[in-house]
């Protein structure tokens, strides 16, 4: 086994275990309806397991990160951009940033700050 391929199932492992329950929602947008007056989009739900949690104090210094936004950690074989959202606790979220850890050319995780919509 490679390093890549033991370092993602070290992380299914331990999301699996100690993860919350998140679903990944892509969002399409498709054509435009004359009828409607509206862009059709399509919505694809991904549950998943992450592993949510508060920033810190030292974390929040930074002009991009709101007290209220939370930072999670998932493990997906997905293109996952910001036009995304998650659902987490019953609430929408919107994606603000995306951090790839990555192996070579493997992502092993996906570290993403959200936002309450």
């Amino acid at each position: 086994m490679s390093f890549s391929s033991n370092a993602k199932a070290l992380a299914d492992r331990l999301i699996k275990k100690y993860g919350d329950s998140v679903v990944l929602v892509e969002r399409v947008l498709g054509g435009y309806d004359p009828t409607t007056g509206k862009d059709q989009v399509t919505l694809t739900n991904y549950s998943r397991k992450g592993q949510v949690t508060n920033y810190s104090v030292a974390e929040m210094s930074s002009d991009n990160i709101t007290v209220d936004d939370l930072q999670v950690i998932v493990r997906v074989d997905l293109d996952i951009t910001r036009d995304w959202t998650v659902t987490y606790a019953n609430k929408s979220w919107k994606i603000i940033d995306i951090v790839k850890i990555r192996t070579q050319d493997n992502t092993v995780i996906h570290k993403l700050q959200i936002r309450v919509i």
